[in-house]
């Protein structure tokens, strides 16, 4: 419990229904009790001023998860006071400065708690406007943010004077040039707050107030204490320009994204009681009503929602719109894939394939360094072709087979028969659009090394297979640049492809004279032919934090789901594309044995599709690949 002073000569013994019992660590801020014994917190504001009366008046936000319950307000002896829950707990703060910055999974619990906490201010048509270290509280239940909307209206003692300026280091940019502070200003806040929560200073504290101004307008703060994913959050959070930075709303879908499989559920808030165990849901729902936002969190069978912990009373004005009622979403689980019926050993690799006859995917050929084997149409045989590859692709309906060398295309009837040739120069991964109509593949100008080995595209080839003609675009020099592969959009109207910033990966449509349509940022790595679902609504890409996948809706462009390759038994898996619209393949590299598994996004292996001897994969210093077609 924080530290109760005694009561001092001018210090009220009651305010309103309430007897004090002494001033807490601020001393602006007293223990009482109401007549019923209920212990409570009143923030006394020591100005007569028509700005804090205002605020204090206003100061009655709908009453959300992890932001302080407003019990009452009033004025004695003309100062303005709230009475709010007490909160047994001491500041972030004089935590940190007690015991030091918070890693790992305390300092992700913060982000996502506090974030919540903003989502509900904003939707609730607030800002806070004073978000930093001394207004955030940390308690049995988790953080809790205080002093919505008032503390920055008060200034009147030295010491006052003294905090204001500590607290310039943690306001936006806008609020020196005499913008009225609006939701991205909070957003700054709290990213420099984060900072502080790491690293146990201010990013933008510079000794003085005309240099931790200069600061905050200027320099570019450190964020090396911050894991790979929370950095890139906060960097775009402490955007110069408050136009650049995300809304808070996004902010914390990223945040949950990425901690829903790597931070135990307990560890992100406390569990709030629930009437039955919903079913395992493989994505999060997020819902917001007219002012509320809920999060729905599936993990390990429970389903965790962030709520209002009490119907707030009716709005009195148009300005404060009422939360809409919780409602839990939950999706049922996706069905398991079907059996396998039987093993087929493979020729030339140790390898062997499990099917079903119902799986919706059937492997069609593979290759092995650069030998090509290619299936006979409706039977289990497999047999070397003469023609070698380096890549290989099979159209969708499975009669063509595409096959990259030398900087040349091969095109071969799969049944025998029928082939020719385009020259490309240097190109990569083929991939046929949905009708089986065209082959894109990507030319390319060396790789670059940038954490992996990146083909560097200048632009891509289109082959019609009717008329057996290509068309060349060039894309080089593209700001900022492409990586990897391109890959055909679901309608083939365009095509898409990485791009990488000085900090992040994103995604960019281009159409197919080569123009950039459309650009998704902060959505990661994406190798461009396994890139699309089934359905063609989603796509999956590396995660931004790395280490793990994520899936997006191509139409919104939000994150869907995150795919559990974090998990303890699966520390290096790789993503191989999609089985079906529920489940994902992911190739585990084991000791002796690699495996292809169907996987749900949860991180559960449904079962093996094939196995290879890891002697014969690419990790072990040989090189196999596999192509599938849609049954």
């Amino acid at each position: 419990m924080p530290e109760v002073a005694s009561l001092r000569p001018g210090d009220p013994r009651r305010l309103g229904e309430y007897s004090i019992d002494g001033p807490l660590a601020d001393d602006s801020v007293y223990l009482a009790r109401s007549d019923t014994g209920e212990r409570v917190a009143i923030k006394v504001f020591r100005s007569r001023s028509a700005a804090v009366l205002a605020a204090v008046q206003k100061v009655r936000l709908p009453d959300a998860y992890h932001t302080v319950q407003i019990i009452d307000s009033g004025v004695a002896d003309g100062l303005p006071y709230i009475v709010m829950e007490f909160v047994d707990g001491d500041t972030l703060e004089r935590t940190v400065a007690g015991s030091g910055p918070l890693r790992g999974a305390a300092l992700h619990r913060l982000a996502i708690s506090t974030m919540t906490a903003l989502v509900a201010i904003h939707q609730a048509g607030a800002v806070h406007d004073a978000f930093g270290p001394d207004n955030v509280l940390l308690g049995p239940d988790g953080p809790t943010v205080i002093n919505t909307g008032v503390a920055q209206e008060v200034v009147t003692t030295a010491e006052d004077e003294t905090r204001r300026v500590e607290s310039l280091a943690y306001l936006a940019p806008e609020h020196f040039a005499g913008e009225p502070p609006g939701p991205a200003a909070d957003v700054f806040a709290w990213a420099a707050t984060m900072v502080f929560a790491a690293s146990g200073r201010s990013p933008f504290d510079g000794g003085s107030m005309s240099a931790t101004t200069n600061r905050v307008l200027r320099a570019d703060p450190d964020l090396g204490m911050l894991d790979e994913h929370l950095r890139g959050v906060v960097a775009d959070c402490l955007a110069k320009d408050p136009g650049l930075r995300p809304a808070a709303g996004d902010v914390l879908l990223k945040l949950v994204g990425h901690s829903l499989l790597t931070v135990a559920p307990g560890e992100l808030a406390p569990v709030i009681p629930k009437a039955e165990p919903p079913r395992r849901s493989w994505r999060f729902a997020v819902l917001s009503g007219a002012g509320g936002l809920v999060i729905a969190l599936a993990s390990a069978g429970t389903v965790y929602t962030l709520l209002s912990r009490t119907p707030p009373p009716p709005a009195t004005h148009s300005a404060t719109p009422t939360p809409s009622v919780v409602t839990l979403a939950a999706e049922p689980t996706p069905s398991p894939p079907p059996s396998p019926v039987g093993s087929l050993a493979l020729p030339g690799p140790a390898a062997s394939l499990y099917e079903n006859p119902a799986d919706p995917v059937q492997v069609v050929a593979y290759r092995t360094g650069e030998n090509v084997y290619v299936r006979a149409p409706g039977t289990d045989r497999f047999r070397k072709l003469d023609e070698q590859a380096a890549e290989i692709a099979a159209s969708p309906d499975g009669a063509w087979l595409a096959l990259i060398r030398s900087g040349t295309v091969s095109v071969v009837d799969r049944a025998g028969g029928q082939k020719f040739t385009v020259a490309t120069g240097p190109a990569t991964l083929p991939t046929w659009s949905r009708d089986g109509r065209r082959l894109l593949v990507t030319t390319t100008r060396g790789t670059e090394v940038d954490g992996r080995e990146n083909p560097v595209p200048s632009g891509f080839v289109i082959i019609d297979l009717a008329t057996r003609k290509a068309a060349t675009i060039v894309t080089a020099g593209a700001k900022p640049r492409d990586l990897g592969a391109y890959g055909w959009l679901p309608d083939g109207t365009g095509v898409a492809v990485t791009y990488q910033t000085a900090k992040d990966y994103g995604m960019r449509v281009r159409d197919l004279a080569g123009r950039e349509t459309r650009t998704l940022n902060w959505v990661g790595y994406a190798r461009g032919p396994e890139m699309f679902s089934p359905s063609g609504k989603l796509f999956a890409t590396s995660c931004p934090s790395g280490g793990t996948y994520c899936i997006w809706d191509l139409a919104e462009g939000g994150r869907r789901t995150t795919v559990g390759l974090l998990a303890r038994q699966f520390p290096f898996a790789e993503f191989w594309g999609w089985y079906d619209e529920d489940h994902v393949l992911v190739l585990d590299p084991g000791g002796r044995l690699d495996r292809v598994l169907v996987m749900d996004p949860l991180g559960h292996a449904s079962r093996v599709l094939l196995t290879i001897a890891a002697k014969d994969y690419a990790a072990r210093g040989k090189d196999f690949s596999v192509t599938m077609v849609r049954r």
